[in-house]
């Protein structure tokens, strides 16, 4: 897949460690997978409209455990705090243009932000 993580979080894997050798049917920078996306602003779990690729997603890649899925949560419920402090609860429009834009920039290392696809889909759409 993507270096994007260390595959595991208090020895719980996830991501290429939880893979292993075994096979995904999606490429994740395919437009039909990445529409098929969405995420739970409750939760922070991840899911896909396409029942095999979602089955792929918690059974092969683990990306719904508790810590993961807690860690988006937490991060999309960090930017509506920042949101509201700034702005009460009426968000202007730029104010979530910037948002989305500084999210959408990648680090020094070439990577994106942690967590970066339940801020951009909950905000972006």
């Amino acid at each position: 897949m993507v270096i994007c993580c260390p595959g595991a979080i208090d020895n719980n894997f996830h991501c290429d460690k939880k893979k292993d050798d075994k096979d995904v049917s999606f490429d994740i920078f395919d437009d039909k997978f990445i529409s098929s996306l969405s995420y739970s602003s409750k939760t922070g779990d991840i899911k896909s409209s396409e029942h095999q690729y979602d089955k792929e997603i918690n059974d092969i890649l683990n990306l719904n455990n508790k810590t993961l899925s807690e860690n988006r949560r937490r991060t999309l419920k960090g930017v509506i705090d920042y949101l509201n402090q700034k702005h009460s609860a009426n968000w202007p429009k730029n104010a979530i243009r910037e948002q989305l834009a500084s999210w959408d920039l990648k680090d020094k290392d070439g990577r994106f932000k942690p967590y970066c696809g339940i801020v951009e889909l909950s905000f972006g759409t």
